[in-house]
């Protein structure tokens, strides 16, 4: 009995880490998504300031 115990709270011990790294991982999905964001901005912003170049 204490040993079906002990394997439970070693689940939830496991259960616990996996729910954490999937919080982690989130993060770094939003924070790609965000620089994914912040380059597209950048790259127009080049397109824009090349087609001003062009046309002085």
């Amino acid at each position: 009995m204490d040993s079906l115990l002990s394997q439970v709270k070693e689940l939830e011990k496991a259960r616990i880490l996996i729910d954490k790294f999937k919080i982690r991982l989130s993060r770094v999905v939003v924070d790609a998504e965000d620089a994914k964001v912040e380059l597209n901005g950048l790259r127009a912003s080049l397109t824009i300031l090349k087609q001003w170049m062009e046309e002085k």
